[in-house]
């Protein structure tokens, strides 16, 4: 099942890597590389790097007297981060592999000093254990780094949410790509960098952008989302007929008196430091 979900999660990402670099991810990732405070010389350690939004400019900031390691499953984005980086000639290290677990990697060196900044945007929510994640992640940290990781807060991913619902009702067997306990609520977030050891605070980003669905939208909306459901691999005709009656119905319910779904993009965002 862990070996399907990470197969699931590459396979999506590896389809989106040419069109990834939009405005918006953009956007939040120049809000992460202002939130690291990055100087000359600093490590960084880029996790589900992706194009490199994070990696690119934190190798800029951090000049050639710095490192930056950028780690991902999927290998469709690493190599457009690979290209990005080449033409800037910035010697960035990126590593096919998956996050939750580094230690094949041997990233800091046995009594080495670890990063000053961890580095993990719009992918904590796809892992299956993210506070086991959070916890390794602050082992690779030196004193006085910080990890600065996010989650979607609850309005960022309604049509999300219905989807899932209808995979369930189409596959029992199903389950989410992303626990939505942690999309729910900041709390697992706050708790799971405390419990790491992480003196932490959680800020709420503004929208980044929005969106309102009217009914109408339904046919459109599913065809844009139905490869991130649940339901990823069984895009076989019969299933996603029945899965698309089923979500025009779902779709229709959750409108709103006015028959308006409005979905924006905001961020739960914690910046742990490790201090001992």
């Amino acid at each position: 099942m862990e070996h399907a979900h990470k197969a699931s999660v590459a396979q999506i990402y590896d389809a989106r890597s040419e069109q990834y670099d939009s405005p918006f991810h953009t956007r939040i990732a120049a809000d992460f590389v202002e939130w690291a405070n990055l100087r000359p010389g600093d490590s960084v350690l880029d996790l589900a790097a992706g194009t490199g939004l994070v990696a690119i400019p934190a190798a800029r900031k951090v000049g050639p007297s710095g490192r930056v390691v950028a780690v991902d499953i999927s290998n469709g984005m690493m190599d457009v981060g690979r290209r990005k980086a080449a033409r800037e000639e910035l010697a960035i290290e990126f590593l096919h592999h998956d996050i939750a677990d580094l230690s094949p990697l041997d990233l800091v060196a046995e009594g080495g000093r670890g990063f000053d900044v961890i580095t993990c945007c719009s992918a904590l929510v796809l892992l299956k254990n993210p506070g086991d994640a959070i916890r390794h992640w602050a082992s690779l940290l030196a004193v006085g780094g910080r990890i600065i990781v996010d989650t979607p807060c609850e309005i960022a991913m309604v049509v999300s949410f219905l989807l899932d619902k209808v995979a369930k009702e189409v596959d029992p067997s199903a389950s989410p790509i992303y626990d939505p306990a942690w999309i729910l609520s900041q709390r697992p977030l706050q708790e799971a960098c405390e419990d790491a050891g992480l003196t932490t605070r959680v800020l709420q980003t503004e929208a980044y952008e929005h969106e309102d669905y009217s009914v109408d939208d339904g046919p459109r909306v599913f065809e844009r989302y139905f490869d991130k459901s649940g339901l990823i691999g069984s895009a076989v005709s019969d299933v996603k007929e029945k899965s698309k009656t089923l979500f025009l119905k779902t779709f229709a319910d959750a409108a709103s008196p006015t028959g308006v779904i409005r979905e924006e993009v905001r961020l739960h965002i914690a910046i742990g430091i490790k201090h001992i």
